[in-house]
């Protein structure tokens, strides 16, 4: 009796982890790069904010670490191996990447409008499109640095499918949305506190 063998079929991530190792991964390059931009940014807001930028910081990178590695569980979405580095179920360049994208959209939009209301929903938008146009398309489903799952009665069960039509489920990015607009907003209250009681 002859044994029929079906051919192996490689998917794209299997191949990525088989070929050979550079001087230095992407994930690593990307890890540093993340963690360069975010300090630059924190630098830059230091000049307006001063200590406040600190506390700022902490608050993101504690939010984004604890939010990542909760939702992660619930299964909506998982890291692949290709990246490194990683605390708990989330990589090391995530958290930093969102110091970036809020921090520094917090700068560009400061550029164009006073500090205030519309300079917190600018920089909403501008994450918030940030993630739609380059972070998911490129990074999840050009690099598959991670993958998203349907979840049963999730967290945002409620939009209809016909708008799931996006790399990422609607969910995510109404989180673009709101994480920088309260981050930045509390870094406003902040600073106007200090101005209060100085």
């Amino acid at each position: 009796m002859r044994r029929l063998i079906e051919p192996i079929v490689e998917t794209q991530l299997e191949r990525e982890l088989k070929q050979p190792r550079l001087w230095i991964e992407f994930s690593e390059l990307l890890t540093v790069c993340s963690f360069l931009f975010g300090c630059c940014t924190c630098w830059l807001l230091w000049k307006t904010f001063g200590w406040m930028t600190v506390l700022q910081t902490f608050f993101v990178l504690v939010v984004s670490l604890c939010g990542e590695n909760y939702v992660s569980v619930k299964g909506y979405y998982r890291y692949t191996e290709l990246n490194c580095c990683f605390i708990g179920m989330v990589p090391l360049w995530i958290p930093f990447m969102w110091i970036t994208v809020i921090q520094g959209s917090l700068f560009l939009s400061s550029l164009v409008y006073p500090i205030g209301l519309m300079t917190l929903l600018v920089t909403a938008v501008i994450s918030t499109l940030l993630d739609l146009l380059i972070i998911e398309p490129y990074f999840c489903r050009r690099r598959r640095l991670w993958s998203w799952s349907p979840v049963e009665e999730g967290y945002f069960d409620f939009i209809p499918e016909k708008f799931n039509q996006f790399t990422a489920p609607p969910g995510n990015y109404i989180t673009w949305f709101i994480f920088p607009f309260v981050s930045n907003a509390l870094l406003l209250l902040l600073d106007h506190q200090q101005v209060l009681f100085t």
